[in-house]
């Protein structure tokens, strides 16, 4: 989000709606589904289930901030690992709304 005019939870609510709002639409090819092998051997899975259990997308932000910026999202379940990765690299802005020294 860019920089609320103040640090009021109406100014920082106003600067997340202007972002989402900013998310484009989602293109077939930035959207991969799957599933999991051995899914349907769960006697509880009907044999052609097609759900997916695996999820990844990837949202681009139309501003100048995130332009060209992929935030690419994945889930699944019976993956090798449970975590939560985010990772980002901060530039420095200017101006400190927060007033720190």
């Amino acid at each position: 989000m860019e920089k609320p005019i103040s640090v009021r939870p109406e100014h920082i609510r106003d600067e997340k709606v202007k972002v989402l709002e900013s998310v484009l639409p989602i293109k077939d090819e930035d959207i991969v589904l799957g599933q999991y092998e051995g899914y349907r051997d769960d006697p509880t899975v009907p044999d052609n289930s097609n759900t997916p259990t695996f999820a990844s997308v990837i949202l681009r932000v139309h501003n100048e901030r995130w332009e060209g910026v992929p935030f690419i999202l994945k889930a699944g379940k019976a993956l090798e690992s449970r975590k939560a990765d985010i990772r980002i690299q901060f530039k420095d802005v200017p101006g400190d709304i927060f007033k720190c020294t």
